[in-house]
Formats: structure tokens, C-alpha cells, sequence
């Protein structure tokens, strides 16, 4: 386990090194330390925030410090206090969350695209023999020079059609 700062009122547990070798691994451990950091009630954190191999700890330095901590040493302090907290850890203990890979079908066919013409229309493209793939080959113009509102209401059209 790894603790280094951000900034200076956020330090970073790395709870592990790698995501990729095992993600499902890495993610109940995070897990598993956010709650263990939560249930600690650790002074002057206040947030928590989980990602693929850390734990961003969010803190109130000012309250750190009224917590006991010296005013330079504010880091140190809090970092110490999570290390207890995670090793004084009798058994780790979280809710495993299973992953398993979702399948969408899509099918291309003009029976099936029975809003493609209106959304054809909106984009400014045509229906090109009822195919669906020239829509969705659409190239939009660089930020800079599209409309704010094009490809939101693109994508709530888009949304309707796939009953969203």
C-alpha cells in the first residue's frame, strides 16, 4: 500500500499496482478499503472517492489539525492513521460485486429503424435506401463549430429510438 499527497488537502491510497491482471480483484479491494476508511470516521476526511486502483481521501486540513495533527505535518498525520486503519484490520470484509459482460444485439435492417427517417432528417443526412449505417457513420464538426443544441437532441433521438 502506497500513500502519497494531492495537493494539499487530498493524499491517494494505492491499493494496488496493477488493474489489468485481475479487475474484478482490484476493484473489491478498493472497495473493500473505502469501507474501512468510512467506517473509521478518520477526523477531518471528507470524502471518499474509489477508483480503478486507489482511494482518493479528501480532507478538511483545518480540522486535521484541531484533531491533534501539527500544522506541517498534516499529511503525515493522516496518512498514519490510515495505515492503522487498514492493518489493524482484522479481516476485510466487502460486498464482492460480480462483472459479467453484457450483450447488446443490433440489427441494421429498415424494418427495425422505424424512426430512422426522422432522425436522418434532424442530422441533416438522408436515408440513403433505409440504412442505418450511413447514420451512424455521421461525422460531427469540431466543438468549436457545431451548434450547442445538434447533438444533444441527436443523442435524445437517438435514445427514443432505442426505448431509452
Amino acid at each position: 500500500m502506497e500513500i502519497v499527497p494531492l495537493g494539499d488537502s487530498a493524499l491517494i491510497v494505492r491499493v494496488r499496482k496493477n488493474f489489468d491482471g485481475a479487475p474484478d480483484e482490484a476493484l473489491n479491494a478498493v472497495l473493500a478499503t473505502r469501507r474501512l476508511l468510512e467506517n473509521a470516521h478518520l477526523p477531518g476526511v471528507i470524502e471518499l472517492a474509489p477508483a480503478y486502483t486507489t482511494v482518493g481521501v479528501f480532507f478538511d486540513p483545518v480540522r486535521v489539525v484541531a484533531s491533534g495533527a501539527k500544522p506541517d505535518e498534516v499529511f503525515e498525520w493522516l496518512a498514519e492513521r490510515i495505515r492503522e486503519v487498514i492493518l489493524n484490520a482484522n479481516e476485510v470484509r466487502a460486498d464482492r460485486m460480480e462483472t459479467s459482460p453484457i450483450q447488446i444485439p443490433v440489427c441494421y435492417d429498415a424494418e427495425f429503424a422505424l424512426d430512422l427517417d426522422e432522425i436522418a432528417q434532424h442530422a441533416g443526412l438522408g436515408a440513403q435506401g433505409r440504412r442505418v449505417v450511413p447514420l451512424l457513420e455521421k461525422k460531427f464538426p469540431s466543438a468549436q463549430s457545431r451548434s450547442a443544441e445538434r447533438r444533444p437532441e441527436f443523442i435524445r433521438y437517438s435514445r427514443r429510438a432505442a426505448g431509452i
